[in-house]
């Protein structure tokens, strides 16, 4: 059933989300080269088409309080993300499990997720 729904919402999605996405500055992955995604940039990885983030942090304080912050966002939504955390760093992957595909929450959450990090780096923690 799924598959079913992501063929009808094929349209929707690649004409609607892709042209979102690029006035938010996420760019699209590439099949034949390795992924190399430019710092701080939101891109679009295949099987199954997700965005994916990596945040970087001067300290682990910082980026476990962005941490938090991400997880009070999953919460509220009800979206789950895949989140990895390195010394350093936080990456982030969402897409819409239900369709195996970006959708307009996933948009949104990406763009809930740059406000964050610009609050965290903003704030007065060492």
């Amino acid at each position: 059933m799924s598959q079913s729904l992501r063929h009808l919402m094929r349209e929707y999605l690649d004409d609607n989300i892709v042209q979102q996405a690029d006035l938010f500055g996420i760019q699209q992955g590439s099949d034949d080269l390795p992924l190399v995604p430019e710092e701080n940039k939101w891109v679009v990885l295949d099987n199954p088409r997700r965005y994916y983030r990596k945040y970087k942090f001067k300290t682990n304080r910082r980026r476990n309080i962005f941490l938090n912050e991400v997880l009070k966002l999953e919460r509220d939504t009800g979206h789950d993300v895949d989140i990895q955390l390195s010394k350093g760093s936080l990456s982030i992957e969402t897409y819409t499990h239900v369709v195996n595909d970006i959708t307009e929450i996933d948009l949104e959450l990406a763009r809930e997720f740059d406000n964050a990090y610009r609050d965290v780096m903003d704030y007065g923690v060492k």
